[in-house]
């Protein structure tokens, strides 16, 4: 029982991890999806990846 609180306390203390934003609502990933193009880089040294859609310019 001690050690199921303690794996409780454990998980309810880190939290939940939501992923850094970048340019136009992109996020910082090691590796962009196959729908996404990489932008530039954020400050953890990861990609930008932005949906391909938001940088297609349509004549």
């Amino acid at each position: 029982m001690k050690l199921l609180f303690l794996l409780l306390t454990i998980l309810l203390a880190v939290g939940p991890v939501v992923p850094e934003r970048c340019w136009m609502g992109g996020y910082c990933r090691l590796v962009c999806q196959d729908n996404e193009d990489t932008i530039s880089r954020c400050r953890s040294r990861k990609r930008c990846c932005v949906l391909a859609r938001y940088l297609t310019i349509r004549p």
